[in-house]
């Protein structure tokens, strides 16, 4: 039996055979854009997820531990937009998909909150944050540029690619990025 190689895209502002897919096709991967122009509901992504999704391109729909319970070969579910309010954070752990924020796992955030919670407070040592990091950004849209301007703040390099940018947007410089 062949691996899985699915990917779901379920945001409303895509169309199946739109050139943004065209490097994960070339890949070996099938891309399933969803063409309702609508985010599904619980049921319509457990139904969704059953033919071997690998990822996903989430927008608001719902992640929820009933949803990862039937989704077996899911590995990703990539955000589009901000926020993961739609995302059932412990059901995604439980299933070994790991959701993290870039500035929480820098500053050891976890960690140091279980010790606060454990009764136990002292000082561990200095964090660098994401401080002369580098950063790989995909799509400079208003929150992609947004994301860059961050990055650049915190002195770090910025690996960018955007299929519709220039190629001065596609620099691998952060002293190029937009302002």
């Amino acid at each position: 039996m062949t691996e899985p190689r699915k990917i779901l895209v379920n945001t409303e502002q895509f169309k199946n055979g739109d050139a943004l897919f065209a490097r994960l096709v070339e890949a070996g991967y099938t891309v399933e854009v969803n063409e309702t122009f609508r985010l599904p509901s619980e049921e319509e992504l457990i139904e969704k997820l059953k033919d071997g999704v690998v990822a996903t391109i989430a927008g608001g729909e719902p992640y929820t531990a009933r949803v990862l319970e039937t989704a077996p070969h899911l590995k990703i579910v990539a955000r589009w937009g901000v926020g993961y309010d739609k995302v059932d954070v412990k059901a995604p752990t439980k299933a070994d998909i790991p959701v993290a924020m870039a500035l929480t796992l820098a500053c050891r955030i976890g960690p140091r909150d279980a010790m606060v919670k454990s009764g136990k407070w002292f000082f561990d040592g200095f964090h660098q944050g994401l401080w002369g990091r580098t950063a790989g950004i995909i799509g400079l849209g208003r929150i992609g540029c947004a994301m860059a301007r961050r990055c650049v703040a915190s002195a770090m390099d910025v690996l960018v690619f955007d299929h519709f940018a220039t190629d001065v947007l596609n620099s691998t410089r952060s002293s190029k990025m937009p302002t």
